[in-house]
């Protein structure tokens, strides 16, 4: 607990010695209100706890013993922590009278040393300030730089994390001097493997095995796709780089540019919608030849948050945070420091496009968490949050709600919950807080500890699997035929008609390999300059399929870049040469270009080409 979440109330008649303890406990970081009568005294304690009480035993109508025991009283969920003075009443029979009746802690006799004062009530509170309630997570978030020991310690305390978490931690990383190697581990045991060089990564493992060489090597325009294929034709086991080195098609200075690209792709497959626990294995290794250049880092966190970390993870993992104080630039409008709740609940605050935003700022500092505010007095954030929860349940499932992956362990589940019980549990109201927000804080916390209580219980969890599975199974196998339609109709030309049917599959969150691609291409083939979804929105380790080469060859040929699209639909040739479609956008392409043949004459000479290798030559050339 930290020291602004302890209330103390003075109470004292004498304004002077009021106003200097109350601010006194303020510059200790204690949230500390001043009361000059016992009446005003009672009446704060009406209307809120607190959890230690400075008292004055010579007040006028009732003494400080006895209003010490009618506050006492006024607690619900604790006893509070007594300390009392005088410059009177300095008997020993009193005093021991006093702090017997009272348990007080401490009785102080005037004058006494602010210190002496604040000292006792730091004796008192030790306990409590010693825990830290902070999520660990947190730090990474705030303006304070981790040095490379606790970052170290950090790893070591948070055995598991989600991994859209993985960015900052990534990032954090690569300000130390570590070297060493950071293992991400799956709940169905795929092993993700990081390598460190100073802080900076320099290899990625991954389970999957496919190198994305040859795509890459025509992407970046080092070598033609007839090149490539001519080199895969080499029977030899060498190495498809060393092939092509071998037949002067490539540099050998683009071999690292290529490795370092295959090594952003690595790197991409670790940030995924999942929990993974976490091993930190200090290691010297030797210089290596390459590493990833942090400005392409930062281009990676920025494709990352575009095409990968989910919005719905995103309101989740920030609603648990919501008490604390988000400083910087945070918003394009918002300028004031405020908790995250009362930003998520602004009007001015719109989740879709201010929650990535936030999240960017947040990765890159320009954010930051700052201490957590007491909002017991202020309800409004708390009834919109509980609002916007209603409505978002209604459409998840218990992992959804408890905002964790469905192959978190249950040490994960157990923070989840806690962060949610403590944010949202009625039991921990005030009792000056409204009916109306009660009720609904009791109908969403019904709908957590249910998704608790499943989850945590191995056979209800294992039940509750089988029938999202079963649910999700099915909802795929009725869907996988709309699927297949709309590829086929967008192959024959009716992308109208595919649009429509890819769009409904990705309102319903169906998961078909290559959905986004397929989407973007009939929307662009539909609209000229569609804007539902773009290329950016592809996940960087899911651009070299040739649905995606097809989509980024539609969206140059109506930019008018037509080299660029004649080099995306060739590579998507080579990709899957049964692919009739791109001989047709081939196809389609001369036949634009031979509208304007003197302004395209030489890039209509390559695709022609191109479509004579693929068709032979065309009748009346």
């Amino acid at each position: 607990m930290k020291r602004n979440r302890i209330h103390v109330l003075i109470v004292d008649d004498e304004t002077t010695q009021g106003k200097a303890l109350e601010e006194a406990f303020k510059r200790k970081g204690y949230s500390a209100t001043w009361s000059k009568s016992s009446v005003a005294a009672l009446t704060l304690a009406q209307r809120q706890e607190f959890h230690c009480l400075v008292i004055d035993c010579l007040l006028p109508k009732m003494n400080g013993v006895d209003l010490a025991e009618e506050l006492t009283e006024l607690s619900v969920n604790h006893k509070p922590k007594i300390i009392l003075y005088s410059g009177i009443y300095k008997d020993k029979a009193f005093i021991k009278d006093a702090s017997e009746r009272t348990k007080a802690v401490a009785f102080l006799t005037k004058p006494f040393d602010l210190e002496e004062m604040l000292g006792h009530v730091d004796n008192a509170f030790a306990t409590e300030l010693a825990e830290n309630d902070d999520p660990p997570l947190l730090t990474l978030y705030t303006q304070k730089p981790l040095s490379d020991e606790e970052l170290v310690a950090l790893i070591e305390n948070e055995p598991t994390m989600h991994a859209f978490h993985v960015p900052m931690l990534l990032k954090s990383l690569q300000k130390t001097r570590l070297s060493g190697e950071l293992t991400l581990i799956t709940a169905i045991g795929d092993v993700n493997s990081i390598m460190f060089y100073d802080g900076r990564v320099f290899s990625v493992r991954t389970p999957d095995k496919d190198t994305y060489f040859g795509g890459l090597a025509v992407g970046y325009g080092f070598v033609s796709p007839d090149e490539v294929l001519e080199a895969l034709r080499d029977p030899t086991a060498k190495l498809l780089g060393q092939k092509l080195i071998d037949s002067m098609s490539l540099s050998p200075h683009a071999i690292n540019v290529i490795m370092e690209e295959q090594l952003a792709l690595r790197l991409s497959q670790c940030v995924q919608n999942s929990v993974v626990s976490l091993q930190w294995t200090p290691h010297k290794f030797p210089k290596p030849d390459y590493a990833l250049n942090l400005t392409r880092f930062d281009d990676l966190m920025e494709d990352w948050i575009r095409s990968k970390i989910d919005l719905d993870w995103m309101r989740t993992a920030m609603t648990a945070w919501g008490a604390y104080q988000i400083q910087g630039n945070y918003h394009a409008t918002l300028t004031d420091s405020a908790t995250l709740n009362n930003l998520l609940s602004s009007e001015q605050f719109q989740d879709a496009e201010d929650l990535p935003f936030l999240f960017r700022q947040l990765l890159y500092r320009e954010a930051y968490f700052g201490m957590k505010s007491d909002e017991s007095e202020d309800f409004s954030f708390l009834e919109a949050r509980l609002n916007q929860m209603q409505k978002d349940f209604a459409d998840q499932n218990f992992f959804q709600i408890l905002g964790v992956g469905e192959k978190a362990h249950s040490q994960e589940m157990n923070r989840a919950y806690a962060e949610l019980k403590s944010s949202f549990d009625p039991q921990t109201l005030p009792a000056h807080c409204p009916p109306s927000v009660l009720i609904k804080c009791t109908k969403v916390f019904q709908l957590i500890e249910n998704a608790y209580k499943t989850l945590s219980d191995d056979t209800l969890r294992a039940k509750y699997m089988i029938l999202m599975q079963n649910k999700r199974s099915q909802s795929m196998l009725e869907n996988e035929p709309v699927f297949r339609a709309a590829i086929l109709e967008l192959q024959c030309g009716h992308a109208k008609e595919a649009a429509k049917k890819l769009q409904s599959l990705m309102d319903r969150k169906l998961e078909f390999r290559d959905l986004r691609s397929y989407r973007i291409w009939a929307g662009l083939k539909t609209e000229r300059n569609y804007s539902g979804l773009n290329l950016e929105q592809v996940a960087p380790e899911e651009r070299h399929s040739p649905a995606f080469m097809m989509a980024r060859g539609v969206y140059f040929r109506n930019k008018g870049q037509f080299a660029k699209a004649l080099q995306a639909f060739r590579t998507a040739h080579i990709l899957d040469p049964r692919m009739s479609i791109a001989k047709h956008e081939l196809k389609d392409l001369v036949a634009q270009l031979e509208k304007n043949k003197s302004a395209n004459r030489e890039i209509l000479r390559e695709v022609a080409s191109v479509v004579e290798n693929l068709f032979g030559k065309r009748k009346g050339a």
